[in-house]
């Protein structure tokens, strides 16, 4: 993510897609503009209204992968990795965090390949997502 002064009211995230040419896989560069919310004449960051929990990205990943999340109020935020057998495997965060947009990578090198299950939970806001780590 980087915010180009040009485009005041944008965040610009740069991501590559991957594309088959001629038998030949390309990683072509694709750049997603994404319109800013502003609040206040003298407020730098994007208005966060609700709570939500994203996908992670890169899914499926080897071995690190990002979790984003944001929070509309500050709390303690929990934010826990499980096995597909519901065993926890790690725990990220758990701290309290202020309001906004968050992010946090998640190593998984000792783990094995297969399905986990991250779940959000903060001011009784609870949510959970499923991502693939191969190896």
């Amino acid at each position: 993510q980087m915010y180009d002064p040009l485009l005041l009211n944008h965040f610009i995230y740069h991501a590559y897609n991957e594309y088959w040419i001629e038998g030949i896989r390309e990683y072509l560069p694709v750049k997603v503009v994404v319109e800013r919310i502003i609040s206040d004449v003298n407020n730098d960051y994007p208005v966060v209204n609700g709570y939500n929990l994203y996908q992670n990205y890169p899914n499926p990943f080897n071995p690190n992968t990002v979790i984003n999340y944001s929070i509309q109020e500050a709390g303690l935020v929990k934010i826990k990795v499980y096995d597909i057998l519901g065993r926890e495997v790690a725990i990220l965060i758990n701290e309290t965090k202020e309001a906004g947009y968050h992010s946090v990578v998640f190593n998984a090198s000792n783990l094995p390949s297969g399905v986990y299950i991250y779940t959000l939970k903060v001011n009784g806001y609870a949510d959970s997502k499923k991502m693939l780590l191969l190896k």
